[in-house]
């Protein structure tokens, strides 16, 4: 309505200007909604593109690392996983499949 009255050289109208405050939050929560449903379709996908695998060992280079695990880029298929075991950022793994459930989106591989 902004933009129509604008181009119309129109006022905006008084509602149109009373709800502007309110529209960076609400934006910010439906990109946060958008961003969640991305990662968990992303997740489903590459539970799927694995979930025949399960027991096979991949190569791997760790992209961040804690205390007990971590996260893992494979290098075929490129995926990213979390990983158990001790491991180090940067380093290049052989890790096997030991989860990947397409319904959860979870997809766990150790080391």
């Amino acid at each position: 309505m902004t933009c129509e009255a604008l181009l119309a050289g129109e006022p905006v109208p008084d509602w149109v200007r009373e709800a502007l405050p309110a529209l960076p939050k609400i934006m910010g929560r439906s990109d946060g909604v958008a961003s969640r449903l991305e990662h968990a379709s992303v997740d489903a996908i590459e539970a799927a593109l694995l979930s025949a695998r399960v027991g096979e060992t991949f190569e791997a280079v760790v992209i961040s690392a804690k205390e007990s695990g971590g996260v893992i880029q494979l290098t075929d298929p490129v995926v990213t996983a979390t990983v158990e075991g001790a491991v180090t950022a940067g380093e290049s793994v052989r890790a096997t499949l030991v989860t990947a459930d397409i319904v959860s989106g979870t997809t766990l591989f150790r080391v």
